[in-house]
């Protein structure tokens, strides 16, 4: 619990800009603070401007996202014959269409899913995370055309480690495609191929340019959520490495 509240928010660059701009008016109510108020505000202003950038999100972010290239093009003997999808997010609104109940990640997860299985077509998708957000991405991935029969859902893993723990006896001996956002692509390989397993990369959804030509260098609030994005991916890839799950 602790790692998910420091990588998912204080750790970020937008939680540490939070906590120092926070500081300031607490450090202007004390009076022994008052002349140090102007270091905690110039210290999240050259966060926002150094995190914010698009050319150090880009940096952060293409450096995970283009380390496995996309599906059809790694796969040289033959296709696998199964199909893992882990999940992103997801929560029912009754006011929106099915589409409108996953996030972007969830959904580009879905479309890749369902541009391999149209390719292949005999092909058995297993679409793991935990609560409803696997069946939401189930009727999801059905409306596009993929028969519900071959849709299992595994509901109980909270996490990509244990959705490689929790899938590793069904998948053992197989290879079969992998599919998550590119950005979170390399640890979810590691965590899978650390179970034994012999897992296809299919990374989606990705949030840098591959060229560097194409970004836009100013700070704005795009760039901070994808520089965010970045840094909990490395601080995952740095914790799970510590727990040996890599």
């Amino acid at each position: 619990m602790l790692m998910k509240l420091l990588s998912e928010y204080l750790l970020l660059p937008s939680g540490i800009i939070a906590l120092l701009t926070a500081m300031v008016p607490l450090a202007l109510l004390i009076p022994r603070f008052r002349r140090w108020a102007l270091l905690p505000a110039l210290a999240a202003i050259t966060m926002y401007l150094v995190f914010g950038s698009g050319l150090t999100s880009h940096w952060l972010m293409s450096k995970l996202e283009y380390k496995y290239p996309p599906a059809q093009d790694n796969v040289v003997n033959s296709a696998p014959d199964t199909m893992v999808v882990l999940t992103g997010y997801a929560k029912t609104n009754p006011q929106a269409p099915l589409s409108g109940h996953v996030n972007g990640s969830s959904g580009f997860r879905i479309l890749e899913a369902a541009r391999i299985f149209h390719k292949a077509q005999r092909m058995a998708v297993i679409i793991s995370g935990d609560d409803d957000v696997p069946v939401i991405m189930r009727d999801l991935l059905a409306g596009l055309g993929v028969p519900e029969r071959q849709i299992d859902v595994d509901t109980v893993s909270y996490n990509t480690y244990e959705s490689a723990v929790h899938l590793q006896e069904r998948l053992k001996g197989k290879r079969f495609y992998l599919v998550t956002s590119a950005g979170h692509m390399s640890r979810a390989m590691g965590v899978f191929l650390k179970q034994g397993l012999d897992p296809v990369p299919a990374p989606t959804n990705y949030l840098s340019s591959p060229s560097l030509h194409e970004v836009n260098p100013l700070p704005n609030g795009q760039h901070l959520a994808v520089s965010d994005l970045a840094v909990h991916e490395y601080l995952g890839l740095i914790w799970y490495r510590l727990l040996g799950r890599l």
